[in-house]
């Protein structure tokens, strides 16, 4: 069934991005895995701070500084930096990102990540993501590592304006 397709590629999608980018300190970290379906999982580091989505949305903490956002945001760089030559993430966003104890974001949630040399040669009529963080090029399709820039940039925006 294609739900459990997508269950499992998802999956698979996680543990190769958890093994490739181990040693990067902008993605989180995959101690473990069970691969005997059905039972997939994945057991990955605990990251105390939440999401940056959590963060943003808090009223209980005050909004992020101009130099907080802009620490946060030369992390995400960096890390979509390590990304690209191999990968697009194709759902940034800042509830796939998890913020440290130290202030600093992990990106997370590559299950819609795909090689984007083969996005190229596939069709992508798989528009997923978040409808609000997607670069209008995914509505037609064309996924490059300018969609995840793209979805930066609106990041970016709602740190400095939420």
């Amino acid at each position: 069934d294609a739900y459990k397709k997508d269950h499992v590629r998802g999956f698979e999608l996680e543990l190769a991005a958890g093994m490739k980018y181990a040693s990067s300190d902008k993605f989180i970290k995959v101690l473990g895995a069970c691969v005997n379906r059905p039972n997939l999982c994945l057991i990955v580091e605990y990251v105390k701070g939440g999401s940056l989505g959590d963060r943003i949305r808090s009223e209980e903490k005050t909004p992020l500084s101009v130099s907080e956002t802009l620490s946060i945001a030369q992390d995400l760089a960096e890390g979509l930096a390590v990304l690209h030559p191999d990968c697009v993430h194709r759902d940034l966003k800042p509830d796939n990102i998890l913020m440290g104890e130290n202030g600093r974001p992990k990106i997370i949630d590559f299950g819609l990540a795909r090689d984007h040399n083969l996005l190229e040669s596939m069709n992508t009529s798989d528009a997923k993501g978040t409808p609000v963080y997607m670069a209008p090029e995914m509505c037609e399709h064309k996924a490059s590592p300018k969609v995840d820039i793209y979805a930066l940039g609106l990041i970016i925006n709602e740190c400095l304006t939420r």
